[in-house]
């Protein structure tokens, strides 16, 4: 048994203990998926039918006041070669217990505490998102001083989809381990501030070994400051830098401008031999802007500058000129409830090497059916390259759903189409898509505890 799987035997436990299961809380959702790809081959057409299952089940009022157990779980196994062991996959993506203290009642002196154990992701601060097998300590005192800690074994973020065979799958337990902590301040008038650090390693050689700031500040409601970065201390090199204002002006205009550094090899683990390829670091100046027409019709407008460095922060030969991003969008809300959706886009993203222009077309329109509410939803994406790949600059993807609620709550609910088109990669692509998604949730008791995640009162 692997040991994130351990507290599968309590929350088995817990479920068949009476006393609790009368009081407790379950809800959650099963998504199932059967997707099928056509795609062209040497022999013919290749075709592939995998199909997915992933469920998510929470739980609370676990006798305990503020205690919940959280679980997550995935399968995927192609129905077209059962033999090939590569076709079949699946992990636990979470399973931990959690101990958040409530704001009321008995246990309130511990507000803003919050202990978990087990599989989970955890990001404090600017940090990589890390899915460990071990535990985390959140503490937000009621002056906004914030403390925070937690460690484990990594387990590889294995979180869905992922074609890995299951009898190679080793998660190198023993000397590969993490720790990481923070330490902020998030009431201090108008700012907030933090400092986070993670040391990683693998198979007892250090992975990374970083330093993350924060800091953010509203001194008035229509202006937020906020800037962030990660360094790499093995490296002595910034992993990235990230700085933006937003400004709203009026009520229905607003802006961000934006900087963002970043060095791509250095997300890469020191220990893994892919270190070695480093891609080009780059750095980028944005602005950002938002027009609330009316309250159906929005326009958004993006523009990036980017230029690329070499190893020693010198620009790029072909690139000390900056490559440009630019998007223009408009998006049309209607129908009684403004559930219907209607989206244009062009957009021009350029790289060292190519060019992209991209026109896209996209609707959702919602209709009424045996008393409920049905949608039809296309989507139109054009490209064009400046410069051709395979002797093609073109590419065209269309793509046609239903969305069908199957009972009139929309607890359970139905997603059936596909996609084809061409691309300068394949002459020929085809897909479809078949998903169904349940929502579940049993009845709280009528002196069952809320724990609500937010700010603290």
């Amino acid at each position: 048994m692997r040991p994130a799987i351990a507290p599968l035997a309590l929350l088995l436990a817990l479920g068949s203990t009476p006393a609790l299961a009368q009081s407790a809380s379950v809800w959650g959702s099963s998504s199932t998926f059967l997707r099928g790809f056509v795609r062209p081959a040497d022999s013919g057409v290749a075709t592939y039918l995998p199909f997915f299952e992933q469920v998510e089940l929470h739980g609370r009022r676990l006798g305990f006041e503020g205690l919940s157990v959280h679980a997550g779980l995935w399968g995927m196994v192609d129905l077209v070669d059962l033999q090939d062991r590569y076709r079949a996959s699946g992990d636990v993506s979470t399973l931990y217990l959690e101990y958040r203290a409530p704001t009321e009642g008995r246990w309130r002196a511990l507000r803003g505490l919050e202990i978990a154990g087990g599989r989970q992701f955890v990001a404090l601060g600017p940090t990589i998102l890390e899915q460990v097998d071990g535990g985390k300590l959140h503490y937000v005192h009621p002056s906004g001083l914030e403390l925070g800690i937690f460690g484990g074994a990594p387990t590889g973020t294995r979180v869905a989809y992922q074609l890995w065979p299951t009898d190679e799958d080793r998660y190198n337990y023993g000397y590969s381990w993490l720790i990481g902590g923070r330490l902020g301040f998030i009431n201090f008038g108008h700012m907030a501030a933090g400092i986070t650090v993670v040391h990683r390693r693998y198979r007892g050689r250090v992975a990374d070994n970083d330093l993350g700031l924060d800091l953010s500040y509203a001194p008035l409601s229509w202006l937020d400051v906020s800037a962030s970065a990660v360094l790499s201390v093995e490296a002595m090199r910034a992993k990235e830098v990230k700085g933006g204002v937003s400004l709203q002006p009026l009520r229905a205009l607003s802006f961000h401008l934006g900087y963002r550094y970043t060095s791509p090899d250095l997300y890469i683990p020191r220990t893994s031999i892919f270190a070695v390829f480093a891609d080009s670091s780059f750095q980028e100046a944005s602005i950002d802007a938002r027009w609330q027409v009316t309250r159906a019709l929005s326009l958004d407008a993006d523009y990036g500058r980017r230029f690329y460095l070499a190893r020693g922060g010198e620009s790029t030969p072909d690139q000390s000129d900056g490559a440009n991003r630019a998007t223009l969008r408009a998006t049309l809300r209607f129908g009684q409830s403004r559930d219907g959706r209607a989206l244009a886009e062009v957009e021009r993203v350029e790289s060292p090497d190519n060019a992209a222009n991209r026109v896209r077309l996209a609707t959702s329109v919602p209709f009424w059916l045996l008393s409920r509410q049905f949608a039809v939803i296309a989507d139109l994406d054009f490209f064009v390259l400046d410069e051709p790949i395979r002797e093609t600059r073109t590419s065209f993807i269309a793509s046609g759903y239903l969305a069908v609620p199957l009972v009139s709550s929309s607890k359970l609910r139905l997603l059936a189409g596909g996609s084809g088109g061409v691309t300068p990669l394949l002459d020929s692509a085809g897909s479809f898509l078949v998903r169904l998604v349940w929502d579940f949730e049993a009845p709280v008791a009528d002196d069952g505890v809320q724990v609500q995640r937010g700010r603290l009162p």
